[in-house]
C-alpha cells in the first residue's frame, strides 16, 4: 500500500497503487494538442467518459451550449479547478463566460459541469496524474471537489433555462 498524505480535496492523484487506487486511461494525446484543437478535445474528453463509464453531454447553461473547451483552457491556465477554489477565483471564470442576469445560480452550475465533467480530463491532459483515489466527504466542503465514480453516469446539475427562471 502506498503511503499518501491527503490534502484537503475530494479526488487525490497518486501515482502508487493503494487499496482505493483508480487508475486513470493513458491521455491520447498531448495537452498542448487539446490545447490547441477543440474538436481534438471534444474526441478526446469523450473518449474518456466511455472508458470510464460515465455519461457525457454538452451542457446548457442560459439557453446555450456550454463551450468546455474554453472552459476548461481558462481553468487550466490559471492552474486548475483545486488552485482557483483555493484562491477563490471562481468568479473570475463565470464571469467571461456572460450568463444572461436570468441564470441566477449560473456560478454554481458551471462548478458543477467543470467538476463532473472535465476533473479527471485536467488530471490526465493537464496534470499527467495516472490515478485517483476516492475520498469520502462533503462534496462542496472545503475545495468544493466533488467524488465521480467510475462506474455508472454522472448526473448532471440542472441545466438553467433562461425561460425556465421567471
Amino acid at each position: 500500500m502506498a503511503s499518501t498524505s491527503f490534502t484537503k480535496q475530494t479526488l487525490f492523484p497518486v501515482k502508487e497503487p493503494s487499496s482505493n487506487y483508480n487508475p486513470y486511461p493513458l491521455p491520447l494525446a498531448r495537452y498542448e494538442d487539446v490545447a490547441a484543437s477543440p474538436k481534438l478535445f471534444l474526441n478526446t474528453l469523450e473518449k474518456l467518459h466511455a472508458t470510464i463509464g460515465t455519461k457525457f453531454m454538452i451542457p446548457i447553461i442560459g439557453g446555450k451550449e456550454l463551450d468546455l473547451h474554453r472552459l476548461f483552457m481558462e481553468v487550466t491556465s490559471r492552474g486548475g479547478i483545486e488552485k482557483i477554489i483555493r484562491e477563490r477565483r471562481w468568479k473570475e471564470v463565470t464571469a467571461l463566460f456572460n450568463f444572461p442576469s436570468t441564470a441566477t445560480n449560473a456560478s454554481f452550475v458551471l462548478r458543477r459541469y467543470y467538476v463532473s465533467l472535465l476533473h479527471h480530463y485536467e488530471q490526465i491532459y493537464f496534470f499527467k496524474a495516472r490515478g485517483w483515489i476516492p475520498i469520502s466527504s462533503d462534496p462542496f466542503q472545503n475545495l468544493s471537489i466533488m467524488h465521480i465514480p467510475t462506474q455508472g453516469a454522472v448526473r448532471p446539475a440542472i441545466e438553467i433555462h433562461a425561460a425556465a427562471i421567471q
